[in-house]
C-alpha cells in the first residue's frame, strides 16, 4: 500500500475534478476489510496531495508490483519518464524484476525521443490519439494521477485505490483502449515519413 497519510476521499469532488479518464467515475467513499491467513486485508481508496507525496505514491507503486503494470498516459508523460531519475530507476527496476509493462500514450513529433528510449523501458509501447487522463493499473492496485500539471513537472493530486472492483474495472478499460492503439512502429513511420493518420 501506498503511504496511510491521506485526506478524505469525500474531498474528490470539490478539490480534484479532473479525474474522468476517459470515462466518468463516480468516487464515493470505499473502505472495506476481511480476515484472511489471520491477516486483516483493507481495501480503501486515498487522494493524495502535494507533488513530492504523489511522486512518492507513484515510485511505490512501481516499486512493489510484482507481476504487471498497465500505464494509459497523455503525450507529456514519457518525457517525465525519461528525465525525472528515480522515475526512470523505478521502471528499469520493475523491468529488471520481470514486471511486464504496458504502455499507452499519444506518440507526437514532440515527444517522439522519449518515445523511442521509453521502448527500451517497457515490453509493449503503443499509441492512441488525443490521450486524455493518465492511470497506472497492477493486479493489486489503481493509480491516477492528476492530468491537470505544469508542464514538464509531476501531478500534484493522485487517486490511489486497492479496492478489487474499481481495479477489475480500470482493467477493462485498459484493455478497450489497448485493442484501439496502433504499434509504436507504425505511429514513428508516420511521423518520420510525415504521413497523417487516416481519419474513422
Amino acid at each position: 500500500m501506498p503511504p496511510t497519510q491521506s485526506n478524505r476521499i469525500g474531498d474528490i469532488c470539490t478539490k480534484a475534478p479532473y479525474i474522468a479518464n476517459l470515462h466518468i467515475v463516480l468516487w464515493v467513499t470505499l473502505s472495506s476489510s476481511h480476515q484472511s491467513d489471520s491477516k486483516m486485508i483493507r481495501e480503501g481508496t486515498e487522494v493524495f496531495y502535494g507533488v513530492d507525496k504523489v511522486m512518492d505514491t507513484i515510485l511505490q507503486f512501481l516499486y512493489r508490483t510484482d507481476v504487471k503494470i498497465d500505464a494509459c498516459v497523455d503525450y507529456t508523460r514519457p518525457s517525465l519518464a525519461i528525465n525525472i531519475q528515480v522515475l526512470r530507476e523505478a521502471f528499469l527496476d520493475a523491468k529488471k524484476r520481470g514486471v511486464k509493462l504496458r504502455y499507452i500514450t499519444e506518440i507526437t513529433k514532440d515527444n517522439i525521443s522519449y518515445c523511442k528510449q521509453l521502448m527500451t523501458m517497457v515490453d509493449e509501447l503503443r499509441h492512441l490519439d488525443a490521450i486524455k487522463g493518465n492511470f497506472y493499473i497492477s493486479d493489486t492496485g489503481y493509480l491516477a494521477p492528476a492530468t491537470f500539471h505544469e508542464a514538464g513537472k509531476s501531478a500534484a493530486q493522485a487517486i490511489y485505490s486497492s479496492v478489487k472492483e474499481i481495479i477489475e474495472h480500470q482493467k477493462y478499460v485498459f484493455e478497450t483502449l489497448w485493442s484501439k492503439t496502433v504499434s509504436e512502429e507504425q505511429r514513428i513511420s508516420e511521423i518520420e515519413e510525415g504521413i497523417e493518420p487516416e481519419l474513422f
